[in-house]
């Protein structure tokens, strides 16, 4: 028997999670954006930087402008920003991606369909580099992006949620002249995001043919008057570090970041007003080594270790009716305690017009949560205090009460390698290429082990002249995705078909990129829901070097 159509809904969220490739870990979200991304595929993306290759079939390890093998192509080191490239320039790069899956509900007579996600993003980057060789390079990375994404909250309703997120970055990579021997670089990054999500939640919109999520409905209430609709998160962070020349074929790098995140989340209804407050800091230290081995070998690896500590507190009331004090408080709900690693490394084989690559990356990430349980005399409520006390009061079973905070713990260690090659042809210059991807994760609690998804893809794509000014471009990838390798009837195909053009005027010096990939995601199991996803990206790139 098929799993329910609750357990395929949340097997095709994974399989759109897993199948983009690297999943390093990252520091506890400040926030719900990235995680959003990541739950309908959209993060991590490895190739945000590169139309070109989106459009030759998604490969990752193939030579790109924004692909080399330097610690800022890599893994965002800015101690690579002076290497990556040798031209000042400006790029412009619009992002479109959409998500969809739905399943056919068992009924009577004629199947009805019902839509389990709706996911649209729409992303505009700009980046603007001054570099001098040999000198110092500076630029700013400026991002404004939005996200819509809709989910059922219950078998009854749905909840949109819509995020805006501006960021802006700015870095400075440069050598350190004072130093002899030209050996000492140093890198800065400042950095400023803030993240705005608002949620609500309606009815679905039914037609004979199904229920579907994100069209013009109803409002309905909110499961309760606690758990926050609104939410605005300020992210602040510094880093800095040094890279040093320790032989002629061997660079090593290491940065510093400090960020902290302020977050006020709310739910103001009609009766009630809620309030979930805290201040999130990340400390994050980066170490690599860049290096060659004789004239056709290249390698570089990045390992990235961060910690955080943080806490979060409530502020509370309600309308308990006239004439009647209102049920009030605040304090402290839990504390937070979050840790990770990431390793990337690739090496790289060169000869002539033949290219072979290999990359091996691995993750482990804790998160921590504990109940504040305030000790004797201590000012601070707690929040299951709180929860016992609205409890006891009359008329309190009218409420509808959030969830009581309990203790938490869940690890994650993953890790993902590739290998591939491409070759470039004296016919039209013509580029081809193939990869492998296989990759896994486990995570656990104290009671339970998994799920552990896994899976794997084979990826190929190529390039070709077409007129002395356009290159056309094409790949294909198929994969596997198991949801839950301790389960059955957890593993679905996954097909992606790309293609995309490149444009140089003759004589001038800008270009534009465009790539496209449209992907099916189906169960490879007997299943009567027939359960299914899709996923769209359009990525542009407008490029002026001077």
């Amino acid at each position: 028997m098929g799993p329910s159509r609750r357990v395929l809904g949340c097997a095709i969220a994974i399989v759109m999670t897993t199948a983009s490739g690297w999943h390093g870990p990252r520091p506890a979200a400040a926030q719900q954006y990235e995680p959003s991304l990541s739950s309908v595929e959209f993060l991590p993306d490895p190739l945000t930087r590169s139309p070109r290759l989106v459009s030759m079939g998604r490969l990752t390890l193939a030579s790109d402008l924004h692909n080399g093998l330097n610690f800022w192509d890599l893994a965002g080191n800015p101690l690579g920003v002076a290497v990556a490239e040798s031209l000042s320039s400006i790029e412009f790069r619009p992002v479109i991606r959409t998500a969809a899956s739905s399943h056919d509900q068992a009924t009577v007579g004629s199947p009805r369909e019902r839509q389990d996600l709706g996911a649209r993003q729409v992303q505009n980057g700009l980046e603007a580099w001054h570099r001098t060789p040999g000198g110092t390079s500076y630029g700013v990375i400026g991002q404004f992006a939005t996200l819509k994404l809709d989910r059922p909250s219950s078998e009854f309703a749905e909840a949109r949620s819509e995020f805006n997120v501006p960021a802006l970055a700015g870095v400075v990579n440069g050598p350190l002249s004072w130093v002899s021997g030209n050996r000492l670089s140093y890198a800065i990054r400042l950095a400023y995001t803030l993240e705005v999500e608002d949620r609500g939640y309606f009815d679905f919109f039914s037609i004979p043919q199904g229920d579907y999520i994100g069209r013009r409905t109803d409002e309905v209430p909110a499961p309760d008057t606690f758990t926050p609709d609104h939410n605005e998160a300020t992210t602040l962070t510094g880093g800095i570090g040094l890279s040093y020349k320790v032989t002629g074929t061997i660079t090593a790098a290491a940065m510093v970041h400090h960020s902290r995140s302020v977050i006020k989340s709310r739910n103001i209804a009609l009766r009630s007003e809620s309030h979930v407050n805290e201040e999130r800091p990340v400390d994050l230290g980066e170490f690599g080594l860049h290096g060659t081995l004789g004239k056709h070998i290249e390698w570089i690896a990045d390992g990235q270790g961060w910690s955080s500590h943080s806490e979060e507190f409530f502020i509370w009331t309600v309308s308990a009716g006239a004439t009647q004090a209102p049920l009030a408080g605040s304090g402290k709900m839990l504390d937070r305690d979050a840790e990770g690693t990431a390793l990337r490394t690739r090496a790289r084989w060169t000869s002539g017009t033949l290219q072979i690559d290999a990359g091996f990356n691995t993750s482990y990430s804790r998160t921590i949560t504990t109940p504040w349980y305030p000790p004797a005399g201590a000012l601070l409520a707690g929040f299951n205090d709180f929860l016992d006390q609205v409890g006891f009061r009359t008329n309190a079973d009218s409420l509808a009460l959030p969830a009581r905070i309990v203790n938490g713990r869940i690890e994650a260690r993953g890790y993902e390698y590739s290998g591939g090659f491409s070759w470039r042809s004296p016919w039209r210059h013509a580029l081809i290429g193939a990869e492998f991807h296989s990759r896994r994760t486990r995570y656990a609690q104290p009671s339970y082990t998994g799920p552990v998804p896994k899976g794997w893809d084979v990826r190929g794509g190529a390039e070709v002249r077409l007129a002395p000014t356009v290159l056309g471009r094409l790949g294909y990838v198929v994969g596997y995705d198991d949801a839950d390798d301790l389960s059955a009837a957890n593993t679905f195909l996954r097909r992606t078909a790309t293609f995309g053009l490149g444009f140089q005027p003759a004589g001038s010096r800008w270009s534009a990129d465009l790539g496209y990939a449209f992907q099916w995601v189906d169960p490879d199991f007997g299943d009567p829901s027939r359960a299914r996803g899709s996923q769209q990206e359009l990525a542009l790139q407008l490029r002026w070097p001077f």
